[in-house]
């Protein structure tokens, strides 16, 4: 699996006839400390570049003079990459996306950049990247010592840079393009043509967020999951997980509630995984509760050293003898071909994996038909402390 030092110090070659935007992109990159990062505004010259340097990735102009991003892409098929083109294309052209796609490019960029977009979207590819290369080194270090049980981890690693690869290019596209209908771009659209699409959107991101969690139990067992802290505020991480999470309570009419407490302004965590393991449990409440339920966040310092998280709700409830197995990978309770309510038996067991990786606890209190709460007690890391 990959560190995410790794990622930083992956080779990048941005290609853009713009020198004010190859400048932008790099300035972003490079601010969030990736360390080689190579520009060209000549599209002649990257599959020169190419051959001798072997980037980890490439994030290309399509629309370029002289030669332009898609014959780009031709020349670097033809220079034999192992079957994987390490392209993120880059357009202002809505149509040029999913012909980007069709060509080889594994994920695109929407112009004029957004921040958060560009980083999230190119680390993305740099982890996928990286993970079929080590899968590679992996797999020839395995048949030299013809060791079984190395070749056994190898085929899990392949088999998880694979799925990721194969099924996250896809679903980009699925994606990027169902937007691109809903935005009314080819033209307006009917209520009902909104909504299926809508509904074809929210399945899409799903099946995303249900790979990622796969990708992420891996990093977890193989002792690879890093923390990343930073001081952030928690009323705005909070409401912008809820704002994900609203649509599915408005159609069941369900009533989110946030209570935090006065003295807990900012905390010092791992924002992404402290996002997580809210949506998570979040999700579950919302997806547990009947019509016109209520769901409570209460967050709160419960001393100098500990925060505590508890999402409260008003559904169905857990068996005292069930909730041992709440916790397990793949487990449902609502198990069997007649089983009302959707989903893999992962969120759970990865937000158990991930509390306690970052020192914390979760504990559960439920009963049938009473609603449940879930409690998450985290540590609060010594820089925050001090600063308190």
């Amino acid at each position: 699996m990959i560190n995410f030092s790794d990622i930083l110090k992956a080779s990048i070659l941005i290609v853009d006839d713009q020198e004010a935007h190859s400048s932008l992109l790099e300035q972003i990159l490079r601010g969030a400390g990736y360390v080689s990062v190579t520009t060209t505004n000549d599209p002649r010259e990257v599959c020169n570049l190419y051959r001798k340097n072997r980037y980890s990735l490439v994030l290309l102009d399509l629309q370029m003079p002289g030669l332009d991003g898609f014959q780009v892409m031709e020349g670097l098929k033809a220079l034999k990459t192992g079957g994987y083109l390490p392209v993120l294309a880059l357009t202002a052209q809505p149509g040029h996306k999913l012909r980007a796609l069709k060509a080889g490019a594994k994920d695109f960029i929407s112009k004029p950049f957004d921040l958060a977009e560009v980083l999230m979207r190119v680390q993305n590819m740099l982890e996928v990247r990286l993970l079929h290369r080590d899968a590679e080194i992996r797999s020839k270090q395995a048949e030299a010592r013809s060791e079984q049980s190395e070749s056994a981890n190898l085929a899990k690693n392949q088999f998880l840079a694979n799925m990721s690869h194969e099924l996250r290019t896809p679903l980009n596209g699925i994606i990027g393009f169902t937007e691109f209908l809903i935005d009314g771009h080819p033209g307006p659209l009917q209520p009902k043509q909104q909504e299926y699409l809508g509904d074809v959107l929210n399945c899409a991101r799903h099946l995303l967020q249900l790979i990622n969690d796969v990708l992420d139990l891996a990093k977890v067992d193989a002792g690879k999951m890093e923390l990343h802290p930073e001081l952030f505020g928690v009323y705005k991480a909070v409401e912008e997980v809820v704002t994900v999470i609203k649509a599915i309570a408005q159609k069941k009419h369900i009533v989110v509630g946030i209570e935090i407490g006065a003295e807990l302004d900012a905390v010092m965590l791992d924002q992404r995984k402290f996002k997580q393991v809210l949506y998570n449990l979040l999700s579950n409440a919302v997806k547990f509760s009947d019509d016109r339920g209520e769901v409570g966040i209460h967050i709160r310092r419960l001393d100098a050293d500990q925060i505590e998280v508890q999402v409260r709700d008003t559904g169905i409830g857990i068996k005292a003898d069930d909730i041992k197995r709440l916790f397990t990978e793949f487990e449902q309770l609502d198990s069997g071909t007649g089983r009302r309510f959707e989903g893999t038996g992962l969120g759970l067991a990865l937000t158990k994996k991930i509390v306690e990786f970052q020192g914390g606890r979760i504990s559960v209190e439920s009963a049938p038909g009473r609603g449940s709460v879930f409690t998450v007690v985290l540590p609060v890391l010594k820089e925050e402390r001090m600063a308190a």
